[in-house]
């Protein structure tokens, strides 16, 4: 049975065209197979070509779901980044959305009836911005959400240090006009590519007062103005989330896909191993996964597998990509160029890939981000450096010119499955040419925690996205805006390579000339390695209709649409 996919409600055409079928030298090349599902850029690529809309699909309302999640260690809503919190996105709200993956930014609590832009006004010329609150907005525990909140939710996440492209932001520019109104007065226009987004659509709205009441300040409870309300949070285990029936937004035809409520309950369940996705699967624990699985587990959920009749399967290429970047502070032993030469042709990321699962489980980058963004350059898959061609011979001859003494190298990670299998991998290709090194993993906050201390790592291994365009994705890990030092959170301080990264963010002068240069620099001096980037399947049950994926390409639940079960 053929099931339509939609990055908000598209239309029939569209969701076809996106379907899948249900139920020493080494070259890094892109590997070129692909799978029943592997449809990757070309699906990305046909939603963003084609008409999407905001409108909620018809649906019947089902009583459950259940889905599989990766560790849920915070509900603290003012990190967006970590992984495990999917629910926070049917809880809370933001003043803005965006319209999937590459889509038009349009309004959730900004009142789409007032102003110029739809929920907004802007001064041109000037990093004034008016926003327009509804009226009538309530949380769960019933406070109302006012402008004042707006203020204090975007200096709390600010505050938290989990931003990145907020350059132009800064405490206390968020004026409170009345009730319904704030004025943004950023430190400029926001000319540069999806800079606004990257602010209003990245920046949960908390009542204050629900805030503080709060034991937790909403660490480990929550109590936001979504459809959803938080039933129960266990600490590395589970999430369960239910359908407001006080919900404030009562007016049916302004409510978007976003903000509806198709199943009554929601349950979101740590699974940390591929193997146990199929086993919740087979004996009904989980209706849905949202992760990478191999082939072989893929097998019994596709055309002629034991459970094509009960799920269907979709795969895409995902926006979230694996790379490894050095410490370059003269705490680190990586800040010898001929040192980080050597580490970088080391790595076979083609190599690495098949290690990992093979082809149509992650596919080889040839940049920081991969070829499902618009502003990707082909040229990078066929040039002659250290990303598209291993060489050990080489890697030696740079070690033997550095100063290398045998130091352990240390690699500062999460600590997971999926980033030991890959660490273990880059382990074994660094010894292979004599550098020496260690897994240092983590929990997601110690090792930011680390990461910021020059002292206590050499060489990071982590991913980075962005909802967009590339450019942000370089924005998002080396902008030293976002460290607050004047130096990359890389400890490097190279002002020709922020001007670079300014000039190609802006509007204007975003440009393939300016987007090669940039990237050329980094690769001349060795500053970052891109590594791979996963397939996502979604396995999902006959029942679903359509699939609704945020901007961030994970699914909402309460915006899909159903049949009974």
């Amino acid at each position: 049975m053929k099931r339509k996919l939609m990055s908000m409600a598209l239309s029939a055409a569209m969701c076809v065209s996106v379907l899948a079928g249900c139920g020493n030298a080494a070259s890094n090349a892109p590997g070129t197979a692909q799978t029943d599902e592997a449809v990757a850029q070309e699906s990305i690529s046909a939603v963003n070509e084609n008409e999407q809309t905001t409108e909620a699909a018809e649906s019947e309302v089902v009583d459950s779901i259940s889905i599989e999640s990766k560790d849920i260690t915070s509900l603290d809503p003012w990190d967006t980044k970590s992984d495990g919190k999917n629910a926070l996105w049917e809880i809370y709200e933001m003043l803005f959305e965006v319209n999937g993956f590459g889509g038009e930014m349009f309004p959730m609590l900004a009142d789409a009836d007032k102003g110029e832009f739809g929920g907004y006004d802007h001064e041109a010329g000037t990093g004034d911005y008016t926003v327009y609150l509804n009226e009538g907005i309530k949380d769960s525990a019933g406070n109302e959400i006012k402008a004042s909140d707006v203020a204090f939710s975007f200096d709390s996440t600010y505050a938290a240090g989990q931003t990145s492209g907020w350059n132009a932001y800064e405490p206390g520019c968020v004026e409170v006009v009345d009730d319904n109104t704030v004025i943004f007065h950023f430190t400029k226009e926001l000319d540069q590519m999806g800079e606004l987004e990257n602010i209003w659509a990245r920046c949960f709205i908390v009542s204050e007062k629900a805030f503080n009441d709060s034991p937790s300040e909403l660490v480990s409870d929550a109590c936001g103005s979504g459809p959803y309300k938080l039933v129960s949070y266990t600490p590395g285990s589970s999430v369960v989330i239910e359908a407001r029936d006080d919900y404030w937004q009562t007016d049916e035809s302004k409510r978007t896909a976003f903000q509806q409520a198709n199943v009554k309950t929601i349950t979101y369940k740590v699974v940390t191993e591929a193997t146990q996705f199929v086993v919740g699967l087979e004996n009904g624990d989980i209706d849905m996964v949202e992760d990478t699985m191999t082939a072989d587990l893929l097998t019994d959920f596709k055309d002629g597998g034991s459970y094509a009749d009960s799920f269907n399967v979709y795969q895409f290429k995902d926006n979230l990509s694996y790379f490894m970047a050095p410490n370059l502070s003269s705490d680190s032993p990586m800040s010898d160029i001929n040192l980080r030469l050597a580490a970088f042709y080391a790595i076979d990321t083609n190599g690495l890939v098949q290690a990992y699962g093979g082809d149509g489980v992650a596919a080889v980058t040839n940049t920081l981000g991969s070829n499902v963004f618009g502003d990707y350059l082909e040229k990078w898959d066929s040039d002659d450096n250290y990303q598209t061609t291993a060489n050990v011979e080489l890697a030696k001859e740079y070690l033997a010119k550095s100063n290398y003494n045998g130091e352990t190298i240390r690699i500062l990670t999460i600590s997971s499955e999926s980033y030991n299998k890959i660490c273990q991998v880059i382990l074994n290709m660094l010894k292979n040419v004599g550098i020496n090194a260690e897994i240092d993993a983590y929990d997601y906050g110690t090792m930011s925690a680390l990461y910021a201390d020059s002292k206590e790592w050499d060489l990071y291994i982590q991913q980075m996205a962005a909802s967009d365009y590339l450019v942000n994705v370089w924005s998002h890990q080396f902008d030293t805006s976002n460290s607050g030092t004047g130096l990359t959170t890389t400890f490097i301080n190279d002002p020709e390579w922020q001007e670079m990264l300014d000039t190609v963010k802006t509007m204007d002068t975003h440009t393939d000339e300016n987007l090669d240069a940039w990237w050329q620099h980094a690769i001349e001096n060795a500053y970052v390695m891109g590594l791979m980037v996963e397939y996502k399947n979604i396995v999902y049950p006959e029942w679903m209709d359509t699939l609704l994926f945020t901007d961030k390409n994970h699914i909402v639940p309460g915006g899909c649409t159903y049949t009974s079960k």
